[in-house]
């Protein structure tokens, strides 16, 4: 069957990292999923210097995304 095309084209979604994030745990099996269960586990995200300017007010939000 043919896929029915359109004027619009399809491109991929391009993933830049704009920092590191630094945790104690080392397997990715290991790591709890919820935050209730991270309770104790100390870590920080490390954001890159050129990406630091557009994090300025993010204090204001009530929650944050880190995609690792």
């Amino acid at each position: 069957m043919k896929t029915p095309t359109t004027s619009r084209e399809l491109h991929a979604v391009v993933f830049r990292p704009i920092g590191i994030i630094r945790t104690r745990h080392r397997v990715a099996e290991h790591m709890p999923v919820q935050p209730i269960y991270a309770r104790g586990c100390p870590g920080r995200a490390e954001i890159l210097p050129p990406y630091r300017e557009g994090l300025r007010d993010l204090e204001a939000c009530s929650h944050v995304i880190l995609l690792d």
